[in-house]
């Protein structure tokens, strides 16, 4: 056999295999819920660290010293948000991350 279509051969069953893989993590999510997958993954992340780069810009732009309400305010809502892209970093640094199926 030519090895052009050993190769072929080798390719298609490496294509099988990842869809057969597919379907078994699609099987064993719970209803409501889908997997995300790798390259949906990774842009997820390099959205979070460009927010979190912002934020931290945002917290570090802020005077050292805080001396009015708005400007307590503003500091604690950087920091509530730095605080939810932290955990959703965490939550989509894990192997598996499943997510509501209708988003």
């Amino acid at each position: 056999m030519p090895a052009y279509l050993q190769r072929r051969k080798a390719e298609w069953a490496a294509q099988a295999q990842a869809e057969a893989d597919l379907e078994t993590a699609r099987a064993e999510c719970p209803p409501g819920l889908r997997l995300v997958g790798a390259e949906e993954k990774a842009a997820i992340m390099g959205t979070l660290a460009a927010e979190k780069e912002k934020a931290e810009a945002a917290l570090q732009a802020l005077p050292f010293v805080v001396k009015t309400h708005a400007t307590q305010l503003k500091k604690d809502a950087l920091e509530n948000r730095l605080l939810e892209i932290e955990g959703a970093i965490g939550a989509y640094s894990k192997e598996r991350v499943l997510v509501p199926a209708n988003s």
